[in-house]
């Protein structure tokens, strides 16, 4: 497999391409097309390495527990793409290192849909739902840094489920192999105990 940092999409926040994009005028960050689907099956057919040299750079992976026959599905499904604005409010988020409500920049904007100079910050120790916590310890997307820190700012009391899936990456909690062992019986299992 071939040496991709598995923090590229941080890489790119870093560079503002989610502001670029913007400023040129897309509205659409990795929508299916015919283009990239020709693209995605062309390259998969080549190598399922290529595949998965180009997932783990996105999201940090385990292959290993992917079934690679399964590319052409994964292809037609993923990326499911997002908005250019959801792409920006979440570059806003790794450049700042916050987790504050969408910056509409300067000018009065901001002013204009927060009452405030500044876009507010969620304050997460107010959550009052239950949560029930699973992650991955090879998820680039939803590191564990990041998810400690989502621990240390949660109120506790709401937190009644933690499970980190040492060798999970982002994409393993829908396409691992093992997730029918490992991860759905749990969740079944909340899902009763709240019934």
């Amino acid at each position: 497999m071939l040496d991709i940092s598995p923090q590229l999409l941080s890489k790119l926040a870093t560079l503002h391409i989610d502001t670029i994009l913007e400023v040129l005028g897309f509205n659409h960050f990795l929508i299916q097309s015919e283009a990239l689907d020709v693209f995605i099956d062309s390259t998969c057919d080549l190598s399922y390495t290529v595949c998965d040299d180009v997932m783990c750079a996105i999201m940090g992976c385990d292959p290993s527990n992917w079934n690679n026959s399964r590319w052409d599905v994964y292809g037609n499904l993923d990326p499911a793409g997002t908005s250019v604005q959801n792409m920006n409010h979440w570059g806003q988020g790794v450049r700042k290192d916050n987790f504050c409500m969408y910056d509409y920049g300067t000018g009065h904007d901001n002013e204009k849909h927060y009452g405030q100079r500044n876009p507010p910050c969620y304050n997460l120790a107010e959550m009052t739902a239950p949560v029930a916590l699973f992650s991955g310890g090879m998820d680039d997307l939803a590191d564990p840094t990041d998810v400690s820190r989502l621990i240390s700012e949660l109120n506790p009391n709401v937190i009644v489920y933690q499970n980190e899936i040492s060798y999970y990456s982002h994409m393993d909690f829908v396409w691992g192999l093992d997730a029918y062992e490992v991860l759905y019986p749990q969740i079944i299992s909340l899902f009763n105990s709240f019934a």
